[in-house]
């Protein structure tokens, strides 16, 4: 590693400098001067867009990806802000207008027979794991999630797994797993 000092213009009218040692890392990402330069590119290619489009369009560049596949498009979102909050880039103000349609959504009850198991384990018919994440069971785990569990259904965040135990046609317990909390 090299130590590389950035000098960035604070003030035009009274000339003060602030230093910044890089290479950064942040979200496990290293950024280089040139680094800068190209976030700066893509950013002023993307003036007129909101700060998810800028976001995505970097990560399409960098080819910064989650092992799925998917855009780092959280990851490099919060890379992006701390640029700015350390006077790195200029950043277009972000929008917040409240309208996550997905978590302001209401969750539906779907209807299941509720009477009590009572039998001992081995007694149950086999039980099957379903993946629940973009299945048709999805709704059946948030409603269930929502209507039994101490804090409702909240979106888990960053990669999970979600999965439905059944006994036969009857669900028995839903379980979820979330990623570790993120590193910097």
């Amino acid at each position: 590693m090299f130590t590389f000092f950035y000098f960035l213009l604070a003030s035009e009218l009274l000339f003060c400098y602030t230093m910044i040692m890089l290479p950064l890392i942040i979200r496990k990402r290293t950024i280089t001067a040139a680094d800068l330069d190209v976030i700066q590119c893509v950013i002023d290619e993307n003036r007129n867009k909101s700060r998810t489009q800028i976001s995505r369009a970097l990560c399409q560049k960098w080819n910064w990806r989650q092992p799925n596949g998917r855009l780092k498009d959280m990851a490099c979102r919060e890379v992006l802000l701390t640029l700015y909050r350390k006077n790195l880039i200029n950043y277009p103000s972000g929008v917040h207008d409240g309208r996550n349609k997905e978590r302001n959504q209401s969750i539906e009850t779907v209807d299941i027979d509720t009477t009590p198991v009572a039998c001992v384990f081995s007694q149950l018919k086999p039980l099957q794991l379903q993946l629940v994440r973009g299945s048709k069971s999805e709704p059946l785990y948030r409603s269930l999630v929502e209507q039994y569990h101490y804090l409702g259904y909240r979106q888990i965040v960053g990669n999970h797994l979600t999965y439905i135990a059944f006994s036969g046609d009857s669900p028995v317990a839903c379980l979820g797993w979330g990623s570790a909390a993120w590193s910097r």
